[in-house]
């Protein structure tokens, strides 16, 4: 089981290597996310999923739904930067005054990266909300999508 999850993970590796890299050059603050939201939901409609956007607060949930009833797994990422000035030099360094300092690039590459290995193989019942949040740092973006609903019919989440 081991190898079999290894082997879908390494099939996914450099969308989500592209997806971190692409991400993490255009970091943004709080709940005002529009660059990254057009990244995500760009992502989203290449991988034909359906979602709903809340502008207000740049966050996006997606839904995939399995091939039988059951239950919903969420997997949230939090999408936000920091105001921190990046000087790495590297190709794909952030774009403006910035950072992905806390690693939220690779949190929402991963979660892209699930969602299409999940859209594709789709070999599970229920259903996976995927939770975009904005606002991890700062003003509590869970917070404003809990009171939204988001979580009204989630039996789990990670």
């Amino acid at each position: 089981m081991e190898n079999k999850i290894l082997n879908l993970a390494k099939g996914v590796e450099e969308y989500i290597i592209k997806n971190r890299r692409e991400l993490h050059k255009i970091p943004e603050l709080h709940l005002d996310l529009p660059k990254t939201l057009k990244y995500i939901t760009d992502e989203l409609d290449d991988l034909g999923i359906k979602y709903e956007v809340y502008k207000d607060i740049s966050s996006v949930v997606a839904i995939i739904e399995g091939r039988g009833r059951g239950k919903t797994l969420a997997i949230r990422c939090d999408m936000d930067g920091l105001p921190i000035k990046e000087e790495t030099n590297l190709p794909f360094a952030s774009t403006n005054e910035n950072m992905h300092a806390c690693g939220h690039d690779g949190h929402m590459a991963v979660l892209l990266g699930t969602a299409k290995l999940l859209k594709e193989r789709n070999n599970f019942n229920g259903s996976v909300k995927l939770i975009f949040q904005a606002g991890e740092e700062y003003p509590g973006g869970a917070k404003l999508l809990i009171e939204r609903g988001v979580l009204k019919d989630v039996d789990s989440i990670i």
